[in-house]
């Protein structure tokens, strides 16, 4: 009767070895597939980061061409502006300058 139940208690621990060995083995698996899910969704995160930083940096450089642009339209327009005051105080100034001759020249 003891030996029965010392037997007994053999092939249950032999039993709760051969679960634990094979809970073991599904647990190396689990961790495995799940190390593998996480590579391929840092890779998918990764790809998508890339794109996402390529947009905006894309974007930001189309803002700045356009900022380029306008800056450049006004420059130009500002500067004819200038350049057309100037060639008309330049001419006022000219024309000035030749009544004050005549006015000079004229008087006894």
């Amino acid at each position: 009767m003891v030996m029965e139940k010392v037997q007994e208690i053999r092939r249950a621990e032999e039993r709760a070895d051969a679960i634990i060995r094979r809970a073991q083995e599904k647990a190396g698996g689990i961790a495995t597939s799940l190390e593998a899910e996480i590579n391929a969704l840092r890779d998918v995160k990764e790809k998508h980061l890339s794109l996402e930083v390529r947009k905006y940096a894309e974007n930001v450089d189309k803002k700045t061409e356009e900022r380029i642009t306008l800056l450049k339209q006004e420059y130009f327009h500002k500067s004819a502006g200038i350049k057309e005051r100037s060639e008309r105080r330049t001419a006022d100034a000219a024309e000035n300058v030749w009544k004050e001759l005549k006015e000079e020249l004229s008087m006894p």
